[in-house]
Order: C-alpha cells, then sequence, then structure tokens
C-alpha cells in the first residue's frame, strides 16, 4: 500500500463541465499520470469515468 498514490484530479466530461475525480496509481507513475491529465485538462479532451470493478 505504500506504493500507491491517490490523486485527485480535474478533468473535463463528454458533458463539456468540469469534474473531479480521484485515480489511485502507482507512486512510480503519479508525477507522469499528473502531468497527462494536466494536459488533457488544458486541451478541453473530453473523458468519461472509468469503471469500478
Amino acid at each position: 500500500m505504500s506504493d500507491l498514490r491517490l490523486l485527485r484530479l480535474s478533468h473535463v466530461g463528454f458533458d463539456g463541465r468540469h469534474h473531479q475525480g480521484q485515480l489511485i496509481v502507482h507512486a512510480d507513475v503519479a508525477a507522469d499520470v499528473v502531468e497527462a491529465f494536466a494536459a488533457m485538462y488544458a486541451a478541453r479532451f473530453p473523458r468519461t469515468h472509468a469503471p469500478r470493478g
């Protein structure tokens, strides 16, 4: 569990509105994931929620 990070991320939904969500990732990729989401948010690239398993 110490290798995991909880990220709170902003994204644009397919409804064109701002949303916030959470994502759990391995610590080794956390910075890259934050950077990717920031780039998608800046480009207003829409995304949907990930399925919960």
